[in-house]
């Protein structure tokens, strides 16, 4: 588990998670993230399962950012400012939480 929740994130660099291709769950709420257009940002998390960007100022989410994370089964976006979003290729999905956008 990383908990990088209420850190005051504005951006995330695209080698962030380089390394981390053991972790399975990712805290990302409560920042300042107002973008995730690095369409790799989490390409090596291979056995990610849990993904919260809840509570940022995310807009829209680019549509493989999610792309190869077979996994994921869990991703919160609420209380973000979605417009739009489209993830084609996540099969795993159990949740999917896109309330107060």
């Amino acid at each position: 588990i990383l908990k990088l929740h209420s850190n005051r994130l504005l951006d995330l660099d695209e080698n962030i998670f380089i390394n981390l291709s053991n972790l399975i769950v990712l805290y990302l709420n409560q920042n300042f993230l107002n973008s995730l257009e690095s369409k790799n940002l989490f390409r090596n998390l291979l056995n990610i399962e849990i993904i919260q960007l809840r509570s940022n100022n995310l807009t829209r989410i680019p549509e493989r950012l999610f792309y190869n994370l077979s996994k994921l089964n869990r991703l919160i976006l609420r209380n973000n400012k979605i417009s739009r979003i489209n993830l084609p290729n996540l099969k795993s999905f159990l949740t999917l939480d896109l309330e107060n956008n």
